[in-house]
């Protein structure tokens, strides 16, 4: 039975699902979740993902949600695929920390922008205060994996951390879109622009960006 990737376009986690499984091979169909339909309350969805977001996954019988566990499972669960996470557990503990630290840090700070530029169509209820702590909170995370990062990925080969930073990275256009002269896309070093550019170079990268985006 082929793995089923329950998915929003544009979503970055599930997006960094997505570049996993095309990345590792893994045959897989994207089932997208109908969010107008109230299909992420439905009985069948909470009954994958109880907290009634994306991602979700189906394997057979296993059902698995947060990305961050998914990522971690294709790659034991499929091994003899590309590999996601270094072989050396140092380089393996800095991959989980990265992951952790996008998660925990630059989401809070794109959620802010998010919120108003994305979830609220009429500028007036824009909250000027939450748009300018989230630019300044991802000008700082901007900084920080600038620091991390190293021949166009965080952790030598590339691998679930930079498929995990990519999506992040690929927002910041979006809400210049919205409204323009956050700073955001000329902050972008030039060594995570090297990370955008070897992801947007794999061969699988155009089967996971958003239609509605291009």
């Amino acid at each position: 039975m082929t793995l089923s990737l329950h998915s929003l376009p544009g979503s970055p986690y599930a997006w960094r699902v997505h570049l996993a499984l095309e990345h590792k091979g893994v045959p897989h169909e994207i089932k997208t979740v109908d969010m107008g339909g109230g299909e992420l309350r439905s009985d069948a969805y909470v009954a994958m993902n109880p907290r009634s977001k994306v991602p979700a996954v189906r394997d057979g019988d296993f059902t698995l949600y947060e990305s961050a566990a998914i990522l971690e499972y294709l790659e034991d669960r499929y091994p003899d695929t590309r590999k996601l996470y270094p072989r050396d557990p140092e380089l393996r503990a800095r991959v989980r920390r990265l992951i952790c630290e996008i998660d925990n840090y630059w989401f809070p700070a794109t959620m802010k922008l998010a919120q108003n530029l994305y979830f609220k169509s009429d500028e007036a209820n824009w909250s000027e205060v939450e748009i300018t702590e989230g630019t300044e909170g991802l000008l700082k995370e901007l900084a920080f994996f600038e620091s991390q990062v190293d021949h166009g990925s965080l952790a030598g080969e590339l691998g679930a951390a930079d498929l995990a930073l990519y999506p992040m990275l690929a927002h910041l256009a979006r809400y210049e879109l919205r409204r323009p002269g956050l700073g955001l896309t000329d902050a972008i070093g030039t060594g995570l622009r090297k990370l955008m550019d070897n992801v947007e170079a794999q061969p699988y990268f155009d089967n996971t960006f958003p239609k509605h985006w291009r």
